[in-house]
């Protein structure tokens, strides 16, 4: 099977502690507003470990499955450890197969 079959265009917001090996998932989420995803993240990760990450993928719902097929990084986010501000980044990924890979290479990339 090739690419989604969907139009709605959704974004995922994952929070990853990058304290493991692999890193873990924390709070995750999907809406169909890009800023209310980062947003979310935001908050989430306000109350997330010390050194976590937020990730803001597009994806959409393909009709042969429940899941959500995942498309490019769009947006990674840390709280500044020392001044408790938000950052936000354009992220630069591409399309993925597996949130936990791309957890483990984002994180590693911002070691």
């Amino acid at each position: 099977m090739s690419g989604p079959a969907t139009t709605e265009r959704l974004f995922s917001w994952t929070v990853v502690e990058r304290g493991g090996d692999p890193p873990a998932l924390g709070a995750v989420g999907v809406c169909d507003d890009q800023g209310k995803a980062v947003r979310r993240l935001a908050e989430a990760l306000r109350e997330a470990p010390a050194g976590a990450l937020g990730l803001v993928h597009s994806v959409t719902r393909p009709w042969w499955t429940d899941g959500y097929w995942y498309g490019d990084l769009l947006v990674r986010v840390q709280v500044d450890s020392g001044t408790g501000t938000v950052v936000a980044r354009r992220g630069g990924g591409q399309p993925m197969d597996d949130v936990f890979a791309e957890a483990a290479r984002v994180c590693a990339q911002m070691s």
